[in-house]
């Protein structure tokens, strides 16, 4: 396994990286991942990697089980602090129909609870700006987030800041700092965003809003594929498309560590697929006009028995497979695309845990193998190239944080 980077200069702001393998020729000999920041990463020099890496899985409220208890070390539980767009507030779904859900799956997870594992809600905020307008004073909210932890014991919080931007930040800050005054025994787990929050705040801002969370997220799923522009040919073509690569994620979340030695990273999995409707398709396979907003979630056993017999094909930028048939466009991973990427990015970077979005979908029910089929495979996956992973012992080396313009922070 081989790993080369050209050197990067402010005028020229892109960076290669070419990782080989031989281990399977259903995918491309050569992974080619490239990233737009223009950053130095310090990467997983002077990072040993754990000996067993967390598995954090995210699951839906209203999900009736099962649940994969033994296999994640924390389980979070979905939009349990949600932004209501529609009526500008903030919602905790844990009374009437929801809380039921939400106390069973606390009950059924503290019945095999182990020594590590926890149960967190996950906090999805949206327009929080709209918020702060109308509701000067965040004590409301901050008393349901409390009435929340109080009812169903939850472990801590994770926050998912999706929508920070430049204008919003100051808004974030200030009501995660009258957070953190009235929770002040509450642990503020994670922080889970999406790579393109970067482009859309300051390297700096967003470095003062994460340094209260022990882990940071970069989220980078099968669901970012309407915004990319891939090797496969296909409709869904975008100039922004290098920023979501798998590699630009990482290399971020190295840099946020970079800022401090003792927080933790973690990339994303997506135990099930994404469907895309494409229109006036050509003869050249997944060719065609892309129809907005026209897009559903795939689950596990649908991929293993609806979509088993399509024709596929591998796209090299997010290491990830699609099924093509027609107007359908599916993007997913399975065991050989985790096989081929989790060695290589284990050698690349030194990530702490990984994240495993909607775990409920990965065929939970043993549909076409047993279940949680992708969840149990990863468990193996991480530990064999653990085995074979170099450890970089020491301390480590020098590295420069830039925002995206390129220039020193």
């Amino acid at each position: 396994m081989e790993l080369s980077k050209t050197p990067t200069t402010r005028s020229s702001t892109r960076r290669r990286l070419k990782l080989e393998t031989t281990q399977h020729n259903t995918v491309p000999e050569v992974l080619e991942l490239t990233s737009p920041t223009g950053t130095i990463s310090s990467k997983a020099q002077g990072h040993t990697l754990p000996e067993k890496l967390h598995i954090m899985c995210s699951i839906g409220a209203t999900y009736p089980g099962p649940y994969p208890v033994d296999l994640c070390d924390k389980i979070m539980i979905k939009d349990a602090v949600a932004f209501d767009q529609t009526r500008i507030k903030f919602t905790v779904r844990s009374y009437g129909k929801y809380y039921s859900h939400y106390a069973f799956l606390a009950l059924k997870a503290q019945q095999v609870k182990r020594g590590s594992f926890k149960i967190v809600g996950l906090m999805t905020w949206r327009n929080i700006e709209q918020f702060r307008l109308l509701n000067p004073s965040s004590d409301a909210f901050v008393e349901k987030v409390e009435r929340l932890l109080l009812r169903i014991n939850l472990d801590g919080l994770c926050m998912d800041l999706a929508g920070v931007t430049r204008g919003n930040i100051m808004a974030y800050r200030h009501i995660l700092r009258d957070m953190r005054v009235r929770l002040m025994d509450t642990k503020f787990l994670c922080s889970l965003f999406d790579y393109n929050v970067l482009y859309k705040a300051s390297f700096q801002d967003l470095l003062s809003l994460l340094r209260v969370f022990n882990t940071t997220v970069i989220h980078q799923s099968v669901q970012s594929i309407s915004n990319m522009e891939t090797s496969v040919p296909n409709a869904l073509r975008h100039l922004t498309r290098r920023k979501y690569s798998l590699t630009a994620a990482l290399e971020l979340a190295m840099e946020i560590r970079g800022t401090s030695r003792h927080r933790g990273v973690c990339w994303t999995l997506t135990p099930w697929g994404m469907e895309y409707r494409l229109l006036l398709p050509t003869e050249a396979t997944g060719v065609g006009v892309l129809a907005r907003f026209v897009r559903s979630a795939v689950s596990g056993s649908d991929l293993c028995t609806t979509y088993r017999k399509l024709p596929r094909a591998y796209d090299n930028m997010t290491a990830t497979w699609y099924f093509v048939n027609d107007t359908k466009w599916i993007a997913y991973d399975d065991r050989s695309s985790l096989e081929q990427k989790i060695p290589r990015l284990l050698a690349a970077y030194a990530p702490d845990c990984v994240y495993v979005e909607d775990v409920q979908r990965d065929d939970a029910r043993g549909v076409c193998d047993r279940p949680f089929p992708l969840v149990s495979s990863l468990q193996g996956m991480l530990a064999e190239a653990l085995k074979y992973t170099t450890h970089v012992a020491g301390s480590s080396t020098a590295s420069l944080v830039t925002d995206r313009r390129g220039q020193v922070v």
